[in-house]
């Protein structure tokens, strides 16, 4: 997931979000038209155009990195976690240096306009993804010196105070933040990541309350966070529910596979947006290891784990990596368990394999 807990979101579905279904001309320069609708403020138009662009050149990050510029003047944050985490699945590891080379782009461009406080923001999100955190925290300071009430650097830099465990003044500036834009789900959202970071769970879970009573209740990074803050108060059954959720939230092509079998391992060929129901036949007494495991720049995947009736009963997303694994279940009535398998939007192009283990 993004770094610490969640990695991509790719398609939100409220508050505000850039059209997705852009229809994109061969003959087009998008690189071009994107930046001219930049500067005119059309940033809708914009992030259509650099997918466009995206599409048109797979190997090259600097379309992605543009896109998730966009983003962040349009203030859909998440959007833009999702677009660096697309630079994590498409370059990593050809090219560990890819956060590095945009690191250098903003370096110079604020060298040339060291009044431009977009440019302070782009390169503050690049130094949050890469962690940062002190040369993240100089440059939320460079843009409040510029703008007082940037919602965007009192967010973040709460978010970075949070995390490194400075509640008090992390506190200060979500309350700033929420007197800015109170009804922006993509606000608790960002705190609630925090929260989850730094292992605040309970306030995690308010924060994701208000983000979902916002319109964000069916948002895979909600899911995502809420099994997350759930598995860490020790409501096991309750987090199991949010993986499932999620993998219903995220899935567009459900396949049904074949049984797994103990002491046997099943390779699973995985798109985004893919996700596999397999049957697992279990007793009454025995104990399930379920462990999957994949390409780690690419896979991010997420497990979920039904009783015969239906009713999610475990789950899992990253232990300790991004490769999802239950541990020990222990089955509690005979009958066929199913296994939902999938992995976070926009990676998960390759295979994935699932082992179960039975004691």
């Amino acid at each position: 997931m993004i770094k610490r807990i969640f990695f991509l979101i790719l398609l939100l579905t409220a508050y505000p979000v850039a059209a997705q279904d852009a229809t994109c001309d061969a003959d087009t320069d998008y690189m071009t038209e994107g930046a001219a609708l930049v500067e005119a403020g059309d940033y809708d138009a914009a992030y259509d155009a650099y997918t466009c662009a995206m599409e048109a050149a797979p190997e090259d990050y600097i379309p992605v990195a543009r896109r998730a510029e966009v983003s962040l003047l349009a203030g859909n944050y998440v959007e833009a976690l999702d677009d660096y985490a697309l630079l994590r699945a498409r370059f990593y590891p050809d090219d560990l240096g890819v956060y590095g080379k945009i690191l250098v782009e903003y370096r110079d461009a604020i060298a040339a306009d060291p009044e431009n406080i977009s440019l302070y923001v782009f390169r503050s999100f690049n130094r949050w993804w890469e962690e940062q955190v002190d040369s993240s925290m100089r440059d939320y300071e460079r843009i409040l010196e510029r703008d007082p009430d940037n919602l965007y650097a009192i967010l973040w830099r709460g978010n970075v105070l949070q995390y490194i465990g400075n509640e008090d003044a992390a506190a200060e500036d979500f309350a700033r933040a929420l007197e800015l834009d109170p009804e922006n789900p993509q606000v608790h959202l960002i705190m609630a990541e925090a929260y989850v970071a730094s292992g605040d769970f309970e306030q995690a879970l308010e924060s994701l309350d208000i983000a979902a009573d916002l319109g964000f209740s069916e948002s895979p990074v909600l899911l995502d966070l809420r099994s997350e803050a759930l598995g860490g108060l020790g409501d096991q059954e309750a987090a199991a529910a949010a993986y499932a959720a999620f993998v219903e939230a995220v899935a567009t092509d459900v396949v049904e596979g074949e049984p797994l079998v103990a002491g046997e391992t099943v390779d699973l060929e995985m798109v985004p947006g893919r996700a596999y129901r397999l049957p697992i036949s279990a007793e009454a007494g025995t104990q399930l290891e379920i462990v999957t495991s994949g390409d780690p720049y690419e896979m991010d995947s997420f497990i979920a784990l039904l009783a015969p009736d239906g009713t999610p009963v475990a789950g899992n997303d990253d232990s300790p990596r991004l490769d999802a694994v239950i541990p020990s279940y222990e089955v509690s009535e005979s009958g066929e368990y199913t296994l939902l398998v999938t992995t976070y939007i926009g990676v998960g192009e390759g295979t994935l394999s699932v082992t179960l283990n039975v004691e």
